[in-house]
């Protein structure tokens, strides 16, 4: 393979009103600040089908996974560098991301972005596939006494 190339994996997606296992879907890059994510347990349910407004999607945006490589800058912020430390560990992923860079974010209120993405719905990925790449400062460790059956369900109880 060049090194351009991606390897590719397996990857649940959306297309018009039903779900696509892809096994020749393309395994995602991380950018500076984002963590690769082997998701572990995934819960979808049909309002993740209902909702999803892009087709092609990778669907997926409750899971639980394990951090496996945090791409870091060296100019990054102390909390960054924190989430990268959780490598190796258990973490949920917050599914809305924001872009860091338009008014509201600047002004405090990232979760009123005006560019923001929501995995496996809007604007990324998600996690119902062999890895997906987040913004490490959207993952959270999880206790070693919870289980992935119950810390898959963390964001969707975060955000009731």
């Amino acid at each position: 393979m060049a090194p351009t190339d991606k390897r590719l994996m397996r990857a649940l997606k959306r297309l018009d009103d039903r779900l696509v296992l892809d096994r020749d879907a393309r395994e995602p890059a991380s950018e500076p600040g984002e963590g690769a994510v082997t998701p572990t347990k995934i819960a979808l349910s049909p309002d993740d089908l209902a909702a999803s407004g892009e087709p092609g999607v990778i669907m997926g945006r409750d899971f639980v996974g394990t951090l496996i490589k945090a791409s870091v800058p060296e100019d990054a912020s102390s909390a960054l560098r924190s989430r990268a430390a959780l490598q190796g560990k258990r973490v949920v992923v917050t599914p809305t991301i924001s872009c860091g860079h338009c008014d509201m974010c600047r002004s405090g209120l990232p979760r009123h972005c005006r560019t923001r993405s929501v995995l496996g719905l809007h604007g990324r990925d998600g996690a119902a596939a062999d890895l997906l790449c987040v913004p490490l400062l959207n993952t959270h460790p999880v206790p070693d006494d919870l289980d992935d059956d119950h810390a898959a369900f963390a964001p969707l109880v975060a955000r009731a």
